[in-house]
C-alpha cells in the first residue's frame, strides 16, 4: 500500500509544474494588487481626515469600495492596516506584504512579530504562510479570544455596513444604528 503524500508535498508538486511565464504573470498581478491595497487604505484615511466632518465613515468606505471595485469590508481592512503600519515600518521590513502586516497587527507587539517573520525569511529563504503568522500572533498576545469576541466585532462591522447601505430597508438600518449605539455606550463605559 503506498504511503499517503502530505498536502505540502502535493502542493510542491503542483507548484513545480507551473511554467515560468505563468509564474511571472502571477507575480506581476500580485505586485499590482499589493500596491492597490496600500493605495486604497491610504486614500480612505486621507478622505476620513479631509471629509470626516461632512460625510460618515460608511459613506467614505462605500465611495472607496465603488472606486476600487471591492467590498466595504475590504476597504475598512485596507484603511486599518495602512493606518497602523507606518511607512517607516514598511521600509524597515520591505519583504513583508500587506497580508503579512495584517497578520502581524494581531500580535501584542506587531514589530516584534514582523522581526520574527523577517528572521524566518533569512533562515528559511521564504516568508512564512500568513496562517502561520496568525498563529504566532495569537500565541504572542497571551489573550484568550473567546468566540463571542470575534462575533461581536463582526456584528459591529456588519452594522456599520448596513447602516450606510441605501438599499437596506429602513427598519434594518434602524436596528443596525441601535447596535452601533449600544457598542459605543459599552466602549465608553469600559474606558471610564
Amino acid at each position: 500500500m503506498p504511503q499517503p503524500i502530505s498536502v505540502e508535498a502535493q502542493a510542491a508538486e503542483i507548484l513545480a509544474a507551473i511554467p515560468p511565464a505563468y509564474r511571472r504573470t502571477v507575480e506581476a498581478r500580485r505586485k499590482a494588487g499589493e500596491v492597490e491595497r496600500w493605495a486604497c487604505g491610504e486614500l480612505v484615511n486621507e478622505w476620513v481626515e479631509e471629509f470626516g466632518e461632512r460625510y460618515s465613515r460608511t459613506a467614505i468606505h462605500l465611495a472607496a469600495a465603488t472606486l476600487y471595485e471591492c467590498t466595504q469590508m475590504s476597504v475598512r481592512d485596507r484603511a486599518w492596516v495602512s493606518r497602523e503600519v507606518t511607512p517607516e515600518w514598511r521600509a524597515r521590513y520591505p519583504d513583508l506584504h500587506f497580508h503579512h502586516w495584517r497578520a502581524c497587527l494581531n500580535a501584542k507587539d506587531p514589530l516584534e512579530l514582523a522581526e520574527q517573520v523577517f528572521e524566518h525569511k533569512a533562515a528559511y529563504g521564504a516568508l512564512p504562510r500568513v496562517d502561520t503568522i496568525y498563529s504566532w500572533a495569537k500565541a504572542s498576545s497571551g489573550a484568550t479570544l473567546l468566540p463571542w469576541m470575534g462575533r461581536w466585532e463582526r456584528l459591529v462591522s456588519l452594522a456599520e455596513a448596513l447602516g450606510g447601505d441605501p438599499y437596506c430597508p429602513e427598519r434594518i438600518r434602524l436596528v443596525a444604528a441601535g447596535v452601533l449605539d449600544a457598542a459605543k455606550r459599552m466602549a465608553a463605559s469600559v474606558k471610564q
